[in-house]
């Protein structure tokens, strides 16, 4: 499944009417055949992070394809442009966590 297949499928953008008000970057849109926590992701798998996390050392050392990322807070932004940077595709979400268990 393609990540931006899966991001229709997310409740939280469904309840945003999709992705046109909800930041995010598609990257190359990576086929993603699995899941994983952070620190033992990597290519092809899809992980979350919440806010209070060492987020950016988690981002950093992380080989995900794709990440759902907090919208809120501190570093919200610089995790966005972070993931951005590091080719990886992401979503800005009110609660990754829940999402990641959709």
């Amino acid at each position: 499944m393609r990540f931006s297949q899966l991001l229709s499928n997310l409740s939280e953008v469904q309840a945003a009417g999709g992705l046109q008000g909800l930041s995010h970057h598609l990257a190359a849109d990576p086929e993603l055949l699995g899941a994983a926590a952070l620190d033992q992701s990597g290519s092809g798998q899809l992980s979350f992070l919440e806010p209070g996390n060492a987020l950016a050392a988690a981002l950093d050392a992380s080989g995900a394809s794709a990440v759902l990322l907090p919208a809120k807070g501190d570093e919200a932004e610089a995790l966005q442009q972070q993931a951005s940077q590091r080719g990886q595709a992401w979503i800005a979400l009110k609660d990754p966590r829940l999402a990641f268990a959709e």
